[in-house]
């Protein structure tokens, strides 16, 4: 295959060589045969398969690791595609082109699916980038493939949390001149947080009892970790936070909504520091508690946020 036709201009192709493909797991160099190509600025890799359709999760998880492995978007070649199939592609967020109409990629979407409505809320992502960038290190003006090497996430998952920052008006992003995207935000501090507020959620998902933790590491959440920040006493029982995609609710003993030595609170993103979670989601977490002097405790450690800044 010498070209691809996306949106109409047709897109010259470069065919891998055998020791490009050095380092890559043999069942995708035998499965795909890969391509370089570029549209709108943006360098991607094109993999095209000879076999049957395999599954939406497939594709993802495949992108996901060649992705990784060579820091640029993956795309899925296809002849022909029925709806179902573009649509699931399409929420696994698996970019493809099939044919010269269906058009799926992270800067166009010219297909039949009919695009999502911007989210009125940050993603689990969204926010956690956003809560990095305030409180651990600006990520202004740092490529997203050096974001995807630095953070817990995918280059695909952080692409796609920029595009959800700036849906909102909380950034805008940049590309240079080979393609490489950054973001930008136009406010910082406390600034930034009063305007991002209203789109943020609790970072708990869930909260539970146990009566033991499973070997792992687990930072200091909820009342725990306030106590750690401020003056206020420790509860009798440890909170702790698990992110919600590392563990799953039967590793943990005994887990019930009654009691128990530990109060595990399941977060939608994952802890930014290694002994407590991060002071802004923790008021997040807190900012509904009853008790007015967890208010008073919490609301030293959210001013202490601006102040060390």
């Amino acid at each position: 295959m010498d070209s691809v036709n996306i949106a109409g201009i047709s897109i010259p192709l470069r065919t891998w060589s055998k020791d490009e493909l050095k380092g890559l797991p043999v069942i995708y160099s035998f499965s795909y045969r890969f391509y370089d190509f570029s549209f709108r600025g943006s360098q991607m890799i094109l993999l095209e398969s000879g076999k049957e359709h395999s599954t939406p999760t497939a594709y993802r998880k495949a992108a996901d690791r060649i992705e990784e492995r060579f820091g640029r978007p993956i795309v899925f070649y296809f002849d022909n595609l029925v709806y179902y199939q573009r649509k699931r592609l399409v929420e696994h967020g698996v970019y493809y082109i099939c044919g010269e109409r269906d058009v799926f990629l992270p800067m166009l979407l010219a297909s039949q699916v009919k695009k999502k409505k911007a989210s009125a809320k940050l993603s689990a992502a969204a926010q956690y980038l956003l809560m990095f960038h305030l409180q651990v290190e600006s990520i202004d003006h740092r490529p997203i493939q050096e974001l995807a090497k630095a953070l817990p996430y995918s280059y695909i998952s952080i692409a796609k949390a920029v595009q959800n920052l700036e849906d909102l008006g909380l950034c805008r992003s940049r590309r240079d001149s080979v393609g490489n995207k950054s973001i930008e935000f136009g406010l910082s501090g406390k600034e930034l947080w009063e305007k991002a507020k209203p789109f943020m959620a609790s970072p708990v998902k869930k909260r539970f009892y146990c009566t033991g933790l499973p070997d792992g590491h687990f930072p200091a959440s909820g009342i725990s970790a306030l106590s750690i920040y401020s003056h206020l006493a420790p509860d009798s029982e440890q909170t702790i936070a698990a992110y919600a995609k590392d563990w799953k609710k039967e590793q943990f003993e005994n887990l019930n909504t009654f009691e128990g030595p530990y109060i595990v609170e399941f977060w939608r993103y994952p802890a930014a520091d290694a002994k407590s979670v991060d002071k802004l989601s923790l008021y997040l977490a807190l900012e509904n508690d009853p008790d007015p002097r967890v208010h008073k405790e919490l609301e030293f450690v959210f001013e202490s946020v601006w102040k060390k800044s």
